[in-house]
């Protein structure tokens, strides 16, 4: 295995569960091709948490030009899960309006588990209607208040709403 890759998921543990991991040393184009990897699996920011936790040992020698990318990609993953946690509000509440109930699964719920759950790449939000009417009738107002609506089989329905992917 490539010091970059086992670097990626050493830092990747720490990020997620907070452990202790022990660090190659990198050269500076490692150190970019290791953000890179994680910009491109989603995963920057919790690996953020990884460095944080694991940036006094010896061999952790990463520019600060890095430290600064780094820092700015957490921030804007940190902005974008404040941006949908509200979206995920204002959708839950125009659902509860009409008294359709829903189970908010995957995605943002499954983001409280983590120890900074800002930290979590988003990705589309979904809702389960457990009641088949209500979910007809939340489809009919997806297919009125969505765009790029997308039948992807039979109890599915993908569509975008605000800016934030939804999935029913």
């Amino acid at each position: 295995m490539v010091v970059t890759t086992r670097n990626f998921l050493r830092l990747l543990r720490a990020g997620v569960f907070g452990r202790q991991e022990q660090l190659e040393p990198l050269s500076a184009w490692k150190w970019q091709r290791l953000y890179l990897l994680s910009l491109m699996h989603g995963v920057s920011a919790l690996m953020a948490d990884g460095i944080s936790l694991l940036r006094n040992q010896f061999f952790f020698q990463m520019p600060e030009k890095q430290q600064a990318q780094w820092a700015a990609a957490t921030k804007a993953v940190e902005e974008q899960n404040r941006r949908i946690d509200l979206r995920v509000s204002e959708l839950a509440s125009i659902f509860a309006q009409h008294q359709w109930h829903t189970l908010l699964f995957k995605g943002q719920a499954l983001a409280t588990y983590y120890t900074q759950p800002l930290h979590r790449t988003p990705g589309d939000i979904d809702f389960f209607f457990a009641d088949e009417a209500q979910a007809d009738a939340a489809e009919e107002w997806a297919e009125t208040n969505g765009t790029d609506l997308e039948d992807t089989r039979h109890d599915s329905l993908k569509y975008q709403w605000q800016g934030m992917n939804v999935e029913h």
